[in-house]
């Protein structure tokens, strides 16, 4: 597992920030993991459908695989 995240936590701090994670359990709650998530903006404000969530799976920043 890759230390991008923390590496770029720890450089974002300074300016109150972070990357934001979300956590995926299994339907039998068995397996637990964590990924980042990339932000997604909506280009059109007029339009309804809701923008969708985006999760790595790989990291976007050495592509190491799970980037949890």
């Amino acid at each position: 597992m890759c230390e991008c995240r923390a590496k770029i936590n720890e450089a974002i701090a300074p300016k109150n920030g972070r990357i934001a994670t979300v956590m995926r359990i299994s339907k039998d709650m068995a397996h637990l993991s964590s990924h980042l998530v990339v932000a997604v903006e909506k280009i059109d404000k007029t339009k309804r459908k809701p923008v969708p969530l985006v999760v790595a799976n790989y990291c976007p920043f050495c592509g190491e695989k799970d980037a949890g």
